[in-house]
C-alpha cells in the first residue's frame, strides 16, 4: 500500500463499493448481509487495512439489516491470478507459527467464507438461523447455523 493512491483504491473498493452495494440492497428491500471482512478488524487498529475493514463493518451496522453477518477468516487460501510474495511468505509464517497461537490459526479456503455467507441470503427477513441482529464470526464458525 506504499503506492501512490493505492491506499485510496483500496478504501474505495473495500469500504465505498461494499457500503454502497449494501445501502442498494437494504432499499430494494434485502433484510440479510454477509460480509467476509478480516481478523482484527477495528477501526481503531494500527493497520490501514483493518481500520478499512472495522469501518466498513460499523457502517453495514448502521444500516439496519435485519441479520447481518461478518465473517472473520484468519488466512484465506487459495490459487490468484497474480502474485503475492510478501502474502506468500506471510502465510507460511504464520502457519509454521501456528502452534504457538491460542486458539489456534485456522486455514480457510477462500471459497468456504462466500459459500457459508452466501448460502443463506436469498431469504427475505432475518437469517434462515431465524436470529436478528449483527453476528461476528471467527474461522471456526464460517457456516454455523446459517447454511441453507
Amino acid at each position: 500500500m506504499k503506492k501512490a493512491g493505492l491506499k485510496e483504491a483500496f478504501r474505495r473498493v473495500d469500504l465505498d463499493y461494499v457500503v454502497r452495494f449494501a445501502e442498494a440492497g437494504r432499499a430494494a428491500g434485502a433484510g440479510f448481509m454477509a460480509l467476509v471482512s478480516s481478523v482484527g478488524a477495528d477501526e481503531k487498529a494500527g493497520s490501514f487495512y483493518l481500520k478499512v475493514k472495522g469501518e466498513a463493518e460499523r457502517r453495514l451496522e448502521e444500516i439496519g439489516f435485519e441479520a447481518l453477518h461478518i465473517f472473520r477468516p484468519s488466512i484465506l487460501l487459495g490459487k490468484r491470478d497474480e502474485r503475492r510474495p510478501g502474502e506468500e511468505w506471510g502465510i507460511r509464517v504464520a502457519l509454521a507459527m501456528e502452534w504457538m497461537l491460542v486458539g489456534g490459526l485456522e486455514k480457510v479456503p477462500a471459497d468456504a467464507g462466500g459459500d457459508a455467507g452466501c448460502s443463506n441470503g436469498g431469504g427475505r427477513g432475518a437469517g434462515r438461523d431465524g436470529r436478528a441482529g449483527a453476528r461476528v464470526r471467527r474461522d471456526s464458525e464460517a457456516g454455523e447455523g446459517i447454511a441453507a
